[in-house]
């Protein structure tokens, strides 16, 4: 099944992630990583403290936050505001 990604800055941050991950599996595999604008922020050892920065530094629907790990495993989650 193949995942239906959105045409965004999102996407393009989950396709910058993909292209390093063969560097990023050798530095920082099974780590948390939040990556913004084609960057990679920030690394965390836990999926708590990823999501905690990520929300205090940066407005939702600008990040990813992406497990490092192979990528047969990498699943993507996408949160949007909702407008009133």
């Amino acid at each position: 099944m193949t995942a239906v990604i959105p045409d965004s800055a999102v996407r393009k941050d989950f396709e910058f992630f993909l292209d390093h991950l063969p560097e990023y599996l050798r530095k920082y595999k099974g780590m948390w990583m939040v990556i913004r604008r084609r960057k990679l922020e920030k690394v965390f050892q836990s999926e708590t403290d990823a999501v905690n920065y990520a929300f205090r530094t940066f407005r939702v629907g600008e990040f990813i936050i992406q497990k490092c790990e192979e990528p047969e495993a990498c699943m993507q989650t996408f949160h949007s505001p909702i407008a009133d």
